[in-house]
C-alpha cells in the first residue's frame, strides 16, 4: 500500500524524469513515497510544440511506459476534483495569476486527494497556499530523495548541471541550491 503519494506538475516532471528514470511510481524512503503525474500531462505535452521540441526524450518508449499509470482518481472523488478545479480556475482569473488548466487540475487533485504537489511555479504555489494545498519545490524533493538515500549527491549535481545546460533552472535556483545542499550549485 502506497503510504505517501506526491504529484509532479509538468515542469517538475520534465526537470527530473530524464535523469531519474524510472521516476514515477517507484517507492523511496521509509514512507514508501511515490511520484505521479496527472493524466492530462500527455495532452498538455502533445499540444505544446515548444515542449515537444525541447524535451524530445519524453516520447521515447521507456518514458511513455513509465507514465502509463498516472495518479489514480477514485470514482467518488471525480466530481469533487471537477468542482475544486473550477474554484481554483475562478480564483486564478480573479487574481490575474498565470496557472494553466492542467496546473489547476493538478492543484485540484492535490487538494481533494490530500497530495503534496511538486512545483517550482510561483503562481501555482500562491494558489496552493490560498487553498491550503501542500507544495514542495523540486530542489526540496531532491534533498528529500538524497536524505532518504534514493539518490546521491553526485546525481543532484548532475541534475543541477543539466538544468543549467538546458536553460531550465527554477526561480531562485542558486539560492535554493545552497540552502538545501550547503554548497554552491555546480557550473556546467
Amino acid at each position: 500500500m502506497v503510504k505517501e503519494r506526491l504529484l509532479l506538475d509538468t515542469n517538475a516532471y520534465l526537470r527530473l524524469a530524464e535523469k531519474l528514470h524510472p521516476l514515477l511510481n517507484q517507492p523511496f524512503g521509509p514512507g514508501d513515497a511515490r511520484l505521479f503525474v496527472i493524466r492530462e500531462f500527455e495532452k498538455e505535452f502533445r499540444n505544446s510544440p515548444r515542449l515537444c521540441s525541447t524535451f524530445t526524450w519524453v516520447e521515447d518508449q521507456p518514458y511513455v511506459l513509465n507514465r502509463s499509470r498516472p495518479v489514480p482518481i477514485p470514482r467518488d472523488k471525480r466530481q469533487d476534483i471537477k468542482r475544486t478545479k473550477k474554484f481554483i480556475t475562478d480564483h486564478v482569473r480573479s487574481e490575474g495569476l498565470t496557472v494553466s488548466p492542467v496546473d489547476a487540475m493538478a492543484l485540484a487533485i492535490g487538494r481533494v486527494l490530500g497530495m503534496k504537489v511538486i512545483t517550482d511555479d510561483r503562481d501555482m504555489r500562491v494558489v496552493a497556499d490560498t487553498f491550503k494545498i501542500p507544495t514542495m519545490i523540486t530542489l526540496a524533493l531532491l534533498k528529500r530523495m538524497l536524505r532518504e538515500k534514493h539518490i546521491d549527491i553526485a546525481m543532484v549535481r548532475e541534475i543541477a548541471v543539466h538544468w543549467q545546460a538546458n536553460d531550465d533552472c527554477p526561480g531562485n535556483f542558486r539560492t535554493d541550491f545552497r540552502r538545501y545542499f550547503s554548497e554552491a550549485a555546480p557550473r556546467p
